[in-house]
């Protein structure tokens, strides 16, 4: 217990809880940002009070809302006061950062309104005159796809039709994202809260005091969700006089291809596929026991050999129609989770890929005995006399709607 009431700057700096250096910075650019029409957190503003300023139990400034640190120097959330949309600011270096002149291409038309852009648009540019080295980005505020699980097979097919989608489109417009990895892609899934979250820890809610946000399931809402892909900081757009789209990127977050192993240019595009693959690979195959049906893709995907990969083009194709294949009653199953996975024990090289279950040889009575009574209990389903079995990515929702519902 502090035998005397430490001051506000004492609170900020020096008390566990109080601002960070990355979070000063921000401070001192709250005056030119609020000019600029965006406001921040009261934790970012210069005569801002820790709400647990002279409490006995300060250690517990993390369940304050005011109290949650924002340790990521690039980026932080705002709200912009025309509006009160909810919006993500960016500061990015403009002589080594891509990312505004890839958001400028994707923002501007006709790409900005093509349904098969999943590129983060990009709002507005901020230009600081304390910092003229930087650029302050503005982009929409999302979530991440991962803050609450997956209850239906659909939901996944889902984000990875929109995931391919959006690959395809900017392969399509000659640029690599050079850095697909789980978390740069993100969901524009605020409308799936039942409460306001926290932008700094968006899977929980500060009022009063720290819990897990309530939401709706995505198979739950009437308005879609869209998956988008963000940060552009290693991203190139390539000319007429580069055809093969050959690139050295510096390290990212997903560093398993093998032809990152070697010193010369590689496939950009035949790199994107790869790390998508893997992302599928790292996050669902070796998390879920009823996903296989994607898996020769992803085998394809992640050829060692970046020449035999299929383009993301052939991979949506691909996958449209495996996605067309899966029943109504297929995609409302939960994915059946692998008990014990932890996926950075498998990218840290502790634990091998999941290898899918082979089918069983075991000819004992009793294993006979079992396929019987499984083999009696599946109902027999009708055979279509002529035509395709096959639909369309786009009428999943169809067909589930059309299809009785299983309590």
């Amino acid at each position: 217990m502090w035998i005397e009431k430490p001051t506000p700057e004492f609170w900020k700096r020096r008390i566990p809880g109080g601002w960070c250096p990355s979070e000063e910075t921000w401070v001192s650019l709250q005056p030119f940002l609020l000019e600029q029409g965006y406001s921040l957190r009261a934790r970012f503003q210069p005569d801002w009070t820790p709400s647990w300023n002279g409490l006995d139990d300060f250690f517990l400034f993390s369940d304050v809302e005011d109290g949650v640190r924002h340790e990521r120097f690039s980026i932080l959330d705002a709200t912009r006061t025309l509006d009160g949309t909810p919006v993500i600011l960016k500061a990015v270096h403009k002589q080594i950062d891509p990312s505004e002149a890839i958001g400028e291409y994707f923002a501007s038309e006709p790409q900005r309104s093509d349904p098969r852009n999943h590129c983060a648009p990009l709002l507005g540019v901020l230009h600081p005159p304390t910092r003229p080295e930087w650029a302050i980005l503005v982009y929409h505020r999302y979530v991440p796809w991962h803050i609450w699980p997956f209850r239906r097979v659909s939901e996944i097919v889902d984000l990875w039709t929109q995931a391919f989608e959006g690959l395809a489109f900017m392969h399509q417009h000659n640029t690599a994202h050079l850095d697909c990895s789980f978390s740069n892609i993100v969901m524009d899934g605020l409308h799936l809260l039942k409460e306001p979250n926290h932008p700094a820890n968006p899977g929980y809610t500060y009022a009063p005091r720290r819990r897990s946000v309530r939401h709706i399931e995505r198979f739950e809402s009437e308005r879609p969700v869209k998956y988008i892909f963000i940060d552009f900081d290693q991203s190139v757009r390539f000319g007429p006089d580069n055809p093969n789209h050959l690139w050295r990127r510096r390290k990212g977050q997903d560093n398993t291809a093998p032809e990152l192993r070697s010193p010369d240019p590689y496939d950009a595009f035949a790199l994107d596929v790869y790390c998508l693959g893997h992302m599928i690979l790292t996050h669902w195959l070796n998390a879920y026991k009823n996903l296989e049906f994607v898996r020769p893709l992803v085998q394809d995907m992640m050829h060692q050999d970046p020449a035999r990969r299929p383009t993301a083009l052939d991979v949506e194709a691909r996958f449209r129609v495996i996605a067309a294949q899966l029943s109504a009653k297929d995609l409302r199953k939960s994915p059946r989770r692998v008990h014990g996975y932890d996926f950075t024990e498998y990218i840290l090289g502790n634990v091998p890929a999941r290898v899918p279950p082979q089918a069983s040889t075991d000819d004992s009575l009793l294993s006979k005995l079992f396929r019987r009574r499984r083999v009696a209990s599946t109902p027999n389903r009708p055979t279509p006399s002529g035509g395709s079995s096959f639909a369309t990515a786009d009428d999943l929702s169809t067909r589930m709607a059309s299809e009785p519902r299983q309590s």
